[in-house]
């Protein structure tokens, strides 16, 4: 992968393969009575395993269910893959409970971590990581009584657990998330936050920012605090929220020498948040297509994050980024299209500067009949500062310019 691609597009950035399928068995119990089954494997292997059992007709109105899921998965900006709620995990809830002209949505959620960046067991990499010199130097560093250390080691994963609540009135959904996770504990013996709330409201609009015609666009602001702030900001511990686009103090942090293969890992940083953090974040995007069928569809996304107070040392003050994109679609004849793709982050910690840019070009070919579609693009993306240049490992080595090749087929039905 070139680039971060949720700050940059997808286009000419996705070098990993990922596919899900769905099945659902309905029976009508009754006139007013429907039981739904949901089964779903996904991810690159399809050991992703979702299920869950929908009840409609056992509430004076909505649906009950059970199991595991994942919630709020329009909550997507289709250019960059970003999904700017992440919520998923076992649990139950109700959907769709009507009061008045508006419809409310209830759940517990329990998540926990399931891999590490070099174990595909979070558990199996915590057993390797307690027998390291640089962990064991690191709690004598703190001070850790060897009588605690077992216990700061036994409590690595302690599950999560969400309180979920959405309101949707016309164009407008407010959702809210309060998150408790007990014995939050690095491998220091650090323990960090136990407690957080976020809070989202999110305006669809069926024109861009205004602009009448074939055009639709979102605003979504976001706040949050603790276990609410960061990578954590509207999601739960997902694998997905351990790699996407938060704070600058989590995510990918292997390569930087600060962190290592071991405190650097992002699904070990995903609850590493302290108390008193706060982020917050803002998102514009949409699309408009003209009569002749060329479409535009941009993104503005920004998030700041405040990192707290460390009580055991220095604090790691402030961070922030802000991306800019755009797709462009140019239709060519009949089931050919052009597609062109633009993107631009910058990310800002403690006064220091990073970016990176990107411009991809890309023939398609589409075939679609409105419910089921597929694409077969053909990519080529000019990068400057790759990631596919410099040393794996290394962040001292310097990026350099690259262009990145590539075909990617897109099926769903």
């Amino acid at each position: 992968m070139g680039g971060q691609k949720e700050q940059l597009g997808r286009l000419g950035l996705e070098s990993d393969n990922d596919g899900n399928l769905i099945f659902i068995t309905r029976a009508n119990i009754s006139e007013e009575q429907q039981l739904s089954i949901h089964v779903g494997i996904g991810d690159t292997e399809f050991d992703d395993l979702v299920g869950f059992v929908e009840m409609d007709g056992v509430l004076p109105t909505g649906k009950l269910w059970g199991g595991k899921r994942k919630i709020g998965e329009e909550n997507y900006i289709f250019m960059t893959d970003f999904f700017y709620t992440d919520l998923e995990g076992y649990g139950a809830g109700i959907q769709d409970y009507e009061i008045g002209d508006a419809f409310l949505d209830v759940a517990y959620i329990f998540s926990e971590r399931n891999i590490s960046d070099s174990n595909d067991s979070y558990d199996d990499f915590i057993t390797n990581a307690s027998t390291q010199s640089s962990v064991i130097s690191a709690q004598n560093t703190r001070l850790v009584p060897e009588n605690q250390r077992a216990y700061v080691n036994d409590n690595q994963n302690n599950p999560m657990h969400t309180f979920h609540v959405s309101y949707t009135l016309g164009a407008l959904t407010l959702q809210g998330n309060y998150k408790y996770l007990p014995d939050n504990f690095d491998l220091a013996g650090k323990e960090w936050a136990e407690y957080g709330y976020d809070a989202t409201a999110i305006y669809h609009m069926l024109d861009f920012f205004g602009l009448k015609g074939n055009a639709f666009s979102y605003a979504i602001l976001q706040a949050g605090e603790g276990l609410g702030s960061g990578n954590l900001l509207g999601g739960t511990i997902t694998d997905y929220a351990a790699l996407r686009p938060g704070s600058l103090t989590q995510g990918y942090k292997v390569n930087d020498d600060n962190y290592g293969p071991i405190f650097g890992d992002p699904y070990y940083l995903i609850t590493h948040r302290e108390e008193d953090a706060k982020s917050v974040r803002a998102l514009l995007w949409g699309g408009y297509t003209m009569d002749n069928g060329i479409g535009f569809f941009p993104s503005v996304q920004a998030q700041y994050n405040d990192e707290g107070t460390n009580d055991e040392g220095d604090d790691a003050g402030y961070n922030y980024w802000v991306s800019v994109m755009m797709r462009n679609i140019f239709p060519v004849k009949d089931n050919f299209i052009v597609q062109t793709e633009v993107g631009y982050y910058e990310n800002v910690q403690n006064g220091g500067h990073w970016h990176q840019s990107k411009f991809t070009v890309a023939p398609t070919y589409v075939l679609s009949d409105g419910l089921s579609t597929a694409e077969i693009r053909f990519t080529a993306t000019y990068l400057p500062l790759s990631w596919t240049t410099g040393e794996e490992g290394n962040n001292r080595i310097p990026l350099k310019d690259d262009i990145v090749f590539g075909i990617q087929a897109d099926a769903y039905w």
